[in-house]
């Protein structure tokens, strides 16, 4: 079993198990905009595409997470990985899943979308088909706006040139959050 099919069936029980060890605190402050920059590394499985082994291309991501409650909202991403002579991009959307103890938010989402695959070897050669990522992660605050993506592990499915991809994307960065998530708290009845 490769890296990459082990690390899909490992982190959604593990992201399920902290889910349910413990309920987080309601007093902490759920941000409503989770705006996401950093650095992307993507394993891409290029022997589909002809290659001798796998390619390991650097790049960037970004997104944009909506809260609509403290532990659930919609996250929209967009990544990049380049390496000579093969670029791959995409741009995907779906829930997230969030749960926040001691001060860290751990994650998980499911998101789908499009993949652009770009390969130039004997000429240019492109090719756009769907895209599918499962994983997850942990945020840690550094300030009441600034939070740091520790990590975000994700399997990417993608199917260009009409052939599938099992690939590994990790990435860090930066978090700017703003907004807030109202919580509404049970009101006590006054007794008679």
């Amino acid at each position: 079993m490769s890296m990459t099919n082990r690390l899909a069936l490992a982190v959604p029980p593990l992201l399920l198990l902290a889910l349910l060890t413990d309920l987080p605190s309601l007093a902490q402050e759920v941000p409503r905009f989770e705006a996401f920059g950093g650095y992307s590394h993507l394993r891409f499985e290029s022997t589909t595409l002809g290659f001798a082994d796998n390619s390991n291309l650097n790049g960037g991501k970004i997104g944009l997470t909506f809260n609509l409650t403290p532990y659930f909202g919609v996250v929209g991403e967009i990544a990049g990985g380049w390496g000579s002579p093969l670029k791959v991009y995409d741009g995907l959307v779906g829930p997230q899943i969030s749960y926040r103890k001691r001060k860290a938010t751990f994650f998980g989402q499911v998101l789908f979308g499009k993949a652009k695959t770009h390969v130039n070897i004997n000429g240019p050669a492109t090719s756009s088909g769907r895209a599918i990522a499962f994983g997850g992660g942990v945020d840690y605050p550094v300030t009441s706006r600034f939070s740091v993506r520790l990590i975000q592990a994700e399997y990417l499915n993608t199917h260009t040139f009409q052939l599938n991809q099992n690939n590994l994307q990790l990435s860090t960065g930066l978090i700017y959050q703003f907004g807030h998530v109202k919580v509404h708290k049970p009101q006590k009845i006054p007794p008679p």
